[in-house]
């Protein structure tokens, strides 16, 4: 696909006010979890399926969208390649910005919990335990 159709956060916004239009969030759970457009519907890149694409579209605009939008193409290059396209490439965007865009503009967004990556989480485990033993290790030094 040569050139990703891009709408505006402002016309992406009016379309979902007005019902024309569905915006797919196409980052992870935890993502989602923590903030997300208000109405987005959650279809992960890593299970994208065309086929709740299309049975929650019905007939409405189709938006994708990401933290930065290389998920949102990725989302809408596989749809344009599995999905039934008889509507014409005319329903099918990325949102211009992303998340990042909507929320510059002043766009309202939902807050959930805050996630903590796993990274983040193993490191947290992995440091307690060191410290631990590190703590142990003084204890025995101190001892003998």
């Amino acid at each position: 696909m040569s050139e990703i159709p891009i709408v505006g956060v402002q016309q992406a916004h009016e379309w979902l006010q007005n019902g024309e239009a569905v915006i797919f969030d196409v980052r992870d759970q935890g993502e989602y979890d923590e903030e997300h457009i208000p109405g987005a519907v959650l279809n992960p890149l890593s299970m994208f399926s065309v086929q709740n694409v299309e049975q929650i579209c019905q007939n409405r605009k189709i938006i994708f969208q990401c933290k930065s939008g290389k998920r949102a193409q990725m989302a809408l290059e596989r749809y344009m390649k599995e999905g039934p396209c008889a509507r014409g490439e005319n329903h099918l965007f990325c949102l211009e910005g992303s998340l990042p865009g909507w929320k510059a503009a002043g766009l309202p967004t939902e807050k959930g919990r805050k996630v903590i990556s796993l990274e983040r989480q193993v490191m947290s485990v992995f440091l307690e335990n060191n410290g631990n033993t590190l703590k142990q290790n003084t204890i025995n030094k101190s001892k003998g």
